[in-house]
């Protein structure tokens, strides 16, 4: 990912605020060039229009996301990991997830919008299956996972975990009045749920404790 400049940073912030609190559709490049103190056309320069803010916040959350992957696959090459481990890696990206709703909460019109978006969403989804399948064997070879009990098994979960990902914060918007820390921890709670049917005897104690 290319490097981007402070003032990019800046635009790309109060960008994803505004999209956060209002939604894209009601936002415009003058609007957050007037939440900024920016003139119009120096926005422009950076940014022509709200469909760039789009792609580039879309990229920013990817590269976020592939930071928090690469550090759990590193551990796991070289120490291993462990359900507590897996835990507070989930709880990161919930919350990086989170932090880019308005993204979230138009994923399916957003994936139509851009087509190179969703070209590069479904070579990543295939990259996520083979970097999730490294990490549950890792879990597996610590003992906190079970074999599989059947076939497909964790390909199965695996798209699971993709569907509570991308769309758990779409269901917490229509169903849930809670405060977004609230919201965050019962999708959470749905995501270990998920996990369990895989977990052996010692991820189920681990399990049991947290109270899962």
């Amino acid at each position: 990912m290319e490097k981007i400049s402070a003032t990019k940073h800046r635009i790309l912030d109060a960008a994803l605020h505004l999209f956060n609190t209002r939604g894209v559709a009601q936002v415009t490049v003058r609007d957050i060039a007037a939440h900024l103190g920016m003139s119009h056309g120096n926005l422009c320069y950076h940014y022509p229009n709200t469909g760039t803010l789009v792609e580039a916040l879309y990229y920013r959350l990817v590269s976020e996301m592939d930071t928090a992957v690469e550090a759990s696959l590193q551990q796991a090459a070289e120490s291993g990991i462990d359900l507590d481990f897996a835990y507070a890696q989930m709880q990161v990206a919930f919350s990086g997830l989170q932090r880019y709703k308005f993204l979230m909460l138009n994923f399916a019109d957003v994936m139509r919008a851009y087509p190179a978006l969703r070209a590069h969403y479904r070579a990543l989804t295939q990259a996520r299956k083979d970097q999730f399948n490294v990490l549950l064997n890792a879990l597996e070879v610590g003992g906190w996972l079970a074999p599989e009990r059947y076939k497909n098994q964790r390909a199965a979960w695996v798209e699971q975990a993709a569907l509570i990902g991308d769309f758990w914060i779409a269901s917490a918007e229509i169903l849930s009045d809670d405060t977004p820390k609230e919201q965050l921890a019962h999708y959470l709670r749905l995501f270990i749920l998920s996990l369990k049917p895989l977990m052996g005897d010692k991820g189920l104690d681990w399990a049991e404790k947290l109270g899962y």
